[in-house]
């Protein structure tokens, strides 16, 4: 007789399957913490990156505040250290103007998305708006105005105005790379850490052993470096006047593609490399103001703004959008219209909705709004000359 195989595998299940399922429970019952372990340890990972120092830091959620601290150790937010002889740059080894450094300015709009007005039509819609002004389909807004609308014209464009309400409770980092001495000059390079606009590096220069120092902010143009800005031009102005002198790199500033893809970026998405630039200053006043409370090396009620090319349009912007008296002196030395005509790359002075106020924007004569007393416009590239910083000196002291 031959036995049925299959009848034997039925009884076999039969007999096996309770004892795996008491098995099961028996398995849960003394080993209940292990899988809700490895949940609650991926949960607190989710937000951690590794940090620059080796150490995890918390990644901030976008568009909730970013780098906000109730606990900041003083008014400024600002935390400082040494790590001299560190190598810094953003971008490229060989590019020590930043033109290619865009990566935090491109991640902007995604950090900041509840206060973005994204263009409906994207890049063709904001060509399509250039071309309208470059083809005379728009016209400049030529009547006079008071300063007030004027700044809630300009604020309104450069849309920044959310980020700089919380400026000093926000913590900003500042490590010192290299300090020297040279002819009774100090020379330090700074590089400066914010949540929302990166890292960037900076110079500040003042005479030794002096205090209470009147200060001076400084934008540079085009292609330039901190360190080319003041050899260039600066060598013997600023600290050899009796100032501090502090010199932020402006990224992204090359005239090159790189310079076009972030401007068109954040044109589309409502913002502008202007608007930055003007958070990126009141940074550096946030830092002078933050000396004047450690250490009284400078007298940050006595702080002025200056700039040459791009960084004049950024002072003049300055000067328009902020309240009276944040700058004690402005000094420019060249203008913008906000859209050219026959400009292939987009660069971070090109701001269509600013374009038909560029006649009050530029007005320093008193013909269509209010003459500003602290400002002055200086021809190009006269930001050495003495009349300008026989200006600032009439102003600051």
């Amino acid at each position: 007789m031959v036995s049925d195989p299959g009848k034997h595998r039925k009884k076999r299940i039969i007999f096996i399957a309770p004892l795996l399922v008491i098995g099961l429970l028996i398995f849960q019952i003394l080993i209940p913490s292990c899988g809700g372990d490895q949940k609650a340890n991926q949960a607190e990972n989710t937000n951690i990156t590794e940090g620059t120092d080796d150490s995890p830091v918390p990644q901030s959620p976008p568009d909730k505040n970013i780098g906000s601290d109730s606990a900041c150790s003083n008014p400024y937010c600002v935390t400082e250290r040494s790590d001299l002889g560190r190598l810094w740059y953003c971008g490229e080894p060989t590019d020590p103007a930043g033109c290619g450094c865009v990566e935090h300015y491109m991640q902007f709009p995604d950090k900041t998305a509840s206060h973005a007005a994204p263009l409906p039509g994207g890049a063709t819609e904001l060509n399509r708006d250039i071309q309208r002004i470059r083809n005379g389909g728009v016209e400049p807004i030529g009547r006079s105005m008071t300063s007030d609308e004027l700044a809630g014209i300009v604020s309104k464009q450069l849309n920044v105005d959310f980020i700089i309400d919380d400026i000093n409770g926000r913590v900003m980092e500042v490590l010192l790379v290299a300090d020297k001495k040279q002819s009774g000059i100090v020379q330090r390079k700074l590089v400066f850490s914010d949540p929302y606009v990166g890292s960037f590096e900076g110079l500040l220069m003042y005479p030794e052993g002096q205090s209470g120092l009147p200060a001076i902010i400084a934008l540079h143009g085009h292609s330039d470096s901190p360190q080319t800005f003041y050899e260039r031009t600066l060598r013997k102005k600023g600290p050899g006047e009796g100032f501090a002198l502090l010199i932020p790199s402006c990224r992204a500033l090359c005239s090159e593609n790189a310079e076009h893809v972030v401007t068109e970026k954040l044109l589309v998405n409502g913002f502008t490399v202007q608007g930055l630039r003007l958070y990126e200053t009141l940074l550096m006043l946030k830092y002078l103001q933050y000396l004047d409370h450690e250490s009284g090396l400078v007298d940050s009620a006595r702080v002025g703004l200056i700039g040459h090319s791009a960084g004049a349009v950024s002072v003049i912007l300055a000067m328009r959008a902020l309240p009276q008296g944040t700058f004690g002196a402005y000094a420019a030395d060249y203008t913008s219209r906000f859209c050219w005509p026959d400009q292939e790359i987009l660069t971070s002075d090109n701001i269509p909705g600013l374009w038909p106020y560029h006649q009050q924007i530029n007005d320093f004569d008193g013909k269509l709004l209010p003459r500003r007393d602290d400002f002055l416009a200086c021809g190009y590239e006269q930001l050495n000359h003495k009349h300008v910083w026989d200006f600032l000196k009439k102003r600051l002291r």
